[in-house]
């Protein structure tokens, strides 16, 4: 396992640009010099399902949409502390937040 976590931060893992790029850093993972994780603040969905089978690290929050969301906050702090990434990459805003 890389030492070098990068931890992707998106809304959802459905379908869409962003989760089809995320799809795309799961599929080159056993290539990368870093080790990619997936975080969805709301939903996961099909591209989630696929990270899943590609022996990806997929956390879906489930966290309501009202903002701000306090829980989401706090259950992304969570997953921070857990997974104790170098990076955090988020390509959109996220209004969950």
């Amino acid at each position: 396992m890389a030492s070098n976590v990068v931890l992707h931060v998106v809304q959802y893992l459905n379908f869409g640009g962003v989760e089809s790029r995320m799809k795309i850093f799961g599929l080159n993972s056993s290539v990368s010099k870093y080790d990619h994780r997936f975080c969805a603040i709301r939903n996961g969905g099909v591209i989630a399902d696929q990270l899943i089978t590609m022996n990806c690290p997929v956390t879906v929050l489930q966290c309501r949409s009202k903002i701000p969301s306090f829980t989401a906050i706090l259950s992304l702090i969570r997953v921070i502390r857990a997974e104790r990434p170098t990076i955090i990459h988020s390509s959109e805003t996220i209004n969950a937040l």
